[in-house]
C-alpha cells in the first residue's frame, strides 16, 4: 500500500524530542516495517531522523520572516498555521501527481484542513489522526489567538476527512458528541517502537547509588499533574534515600528548578533530552509515576506510560481514562485515585519497600507492551481496519518518486 503521511504541524518536526515527534517518527517506521511504501510531508525542515523513507518539506511563506513578533507571538503562531494551509496543498498536490498514494494520513494539527480538501479533490482515501481537541486546549490552556476560527477549521476538518483516527475511547465520544457518525471514527491508542526494546544502559542509574529513584518523563504541562508530583515528593524527601528525576520541558519547570534548590542532593531536572537517550533515563527509575490530575475529560493516550512499561519499570499512574484498561493494577502496574496526592505517597512508599514486587510489576509491564502495544501492532489494526473502504490504485513507488 502507499501512503502519503501527512504532519502540517509547525510544533512537530520529525526530529523533535516530544512525545509527538516519536510518534510521528514510530508510525512510519512502522508502516515501513510492515512492507509499505510511504512518504512524510512536514512543515519543519528535518535531517537525520533515519526513517528510511523519503521526506518532503512544507515551504514558508517568507511575509512571516518580516512580521513584527514582538509583542504579537500568539497572532502570529495563529496566522501562520491558517496560511499554512496553502502551502500545504500546493505541496500536496506536487507530490500526489508523482506518487498517486492510495491513503493520505495525515496527523491533525492547528487550523489545518489542507488534507482533506486535497483528498476530495484527488479523490484519495484520508484518514485524520487527532491526538487531542486543539480548539479546546488552544482556549483553555494556551490563550490562542483566532479562537473561533480555530474551532470553525477543527469542525471542517473532522467533516471533510474520509475517517478520523482517535488515541483514546474517550476522545471518539467527545467527537461523536460533536455530529460526527460514530461508524466514520475509529480508536488506534499509542505504542512503542520496537527500537526501545534493548538491553539495559546501566549509564545513568550509576549516579544515583543506593537511591530509591522516582521518576518521571514528559511535557511538564499543568494536565500532567506537575503540582501532584512536586507535592508528593516533599512529602517523602525527608527520607534522603528517594531522589527524584526528572526528563523534559514545559511551561511548569520552574516547579522543579525550585524544588531542585530546596533539596539539592535529592532531586534531578535534566530538561528535554533526545529520544534516542530516553531509555537511559528511564532505566535509571525505580519507579515511575504518571500522576495525572482529575480531568473531566481525560482524552489522552500517554506515550510515556508505554515507554515506562516497555523498559521494565513499576509503574504508578492514575486510575483514569485509557490508563485504567492499559495498566492492570497489582499485576502490570499501581494504579491510584487520579489527583489524589495522598494515595500517590502511600504508593511510593510501599513499592519502594518491595523490590521483588518492582522486578514482578515491570517484568509483566515489559510482555504486555512488547505482545500487544508496539507501533506495529498499531498500524496493522489500523490498516485492517480500512482496508475495505480505501480505492485501490496502482502507480509509482516511493522510491521511484525520489529518481
Amino acid at each position: 500500500m502507499r501512503i502519503c503521511y501527512l504532519c502540517s504541524d509547525l510544533g512537530i518536526p520529525l526530529s523533535g524530542i516530544k512525545g509527538a515527534s516519536a510518534h510521528v517518527r514510530g508510525f512510519v517506521r512502522a508502516v515501513r516495517s510492515l512492507g509499505h511504501d510511504i512518504v512524510v510531508v512536514t512543515s519543519l525542515e528535518n535531517q537525520h531522523v533515519g526513517l528510511d523513507t523519503p521526506v518532503f518539506s512544507i515551504p514558508q511563506p517568507e511575509l512571516f520572516e518580516k512580521f513584527p513578533i514582538e509583542g504579537y507571538p500568539r497572532i502570529l503562531r495563529a496566522l501562520r498555521h491558517t496560511c499554512n494551509n496553502v502551502m500545504t496543498e500546493k505541496t500536496l498536490l506536487k507530490i500526489i501527481n508523482n506518487f498517486q498514494p492510495e491513503l493520505i494520513y495525515e496527523r491533525y494539527s492547528p487550523f489545518a484542513f489542507a488534507g482533506s480538501v486535497v483528498a476530495k479533490k484527488m479523490e484519495i482515501f484520508h484518514t485524520l489522526e487527532v491526538n487531542s481537541l486543539l480548539a479546546t486546549e488552544g482556549k483553555l490552556y494556551r490563550k490562542q489567538a483566532l479562537q473561533e476560527v480555530s474551532e470553525l477549521f477543527e469542525q471542517a476538518a473532522f467533516k471533510a476527512t474520509s475517517l478520523i483516527v482517535t488515541v483514546s475511547e474517550n476522545l471518539r465520544e467527545l467527537i461523536t458528541k460533536t455530529g460526527v457518525l460514530e461508524k466514520r471514527v475509529i480508536t488506534v491508542p499509542n505504542g512503542v517502537d520496537e527500537s526501545f526494546f534493548i538491553p539495559y544502559d546501566s549509564s545513568i542509574r550509576e549516579r544515583f547509588a543506593d537511591k530509591i529513584v522516582i521518576g518521571f518523563v514528559g511535557s511538564l504541562k499543568p494536565w500532567h499533574g506537575i503540582n501532584i508530583l512536586v507535592d508528593s515528593f516533599c512529602e517523602i524527601a525527608e527520607h534522603p534515600v528517594y531522589h527524584l528525576l526528572v526528563v523534559g520541558d514545559g511551561p511548569m519547570r520552574k516547579h522543579f528548578n525550585e524544588l531542585e534548590q530546596k533539596f539539592p542532593e535529592q532531586v534531578t531536572y535534566t530538561g528535554g533530552i533526545g529520544h534516542e537517550d530516553i531509555h537511559k533515563y528511564i532505566d535509571a527509575m525505580d519507579i515511575c509515576v504518571a500522576p495525572y490530575p482529575k480531568l473531566e475529560n481525560f482524552y489522552f493516550s500517554p506515550l510515556k506510560v508505554y515507554e515506562y512499561m516497555a523498559r521494565g519499570k513499576a509503574v504508578i499512574a492514575s486510575d483514569i481514562g485509557q490508563i485504567s484498561k492499559l495498566i492492570k493494577h497489582g499485576e502490570t502496574g499501581w494504579l491510584v485515585p487520579a489527583g489524589d496526592t495522598s494515595s500517590l505517597v502511600k504508593a511510593i512508599q510501599a513499592l519502594s519497600s518491595n523490590q521483588s514486587l518492582r522486578e514482578k510489576l515491570g517484568e509483566k509491564a515489559s510482555e504486555e507492551v512488547l505482545n500487544n502495544h508496539t507501533w506495529k501492532h498499531r498500524v496493522e489494526y489500523f490498516l485492517n481496519a480500512i482496508k475495505k473502504e480505501r480505492p485501490k490504485v496502482k502507480n509509482c513507488s516511493a522510491k521511484e518518486i525520489m529518481t
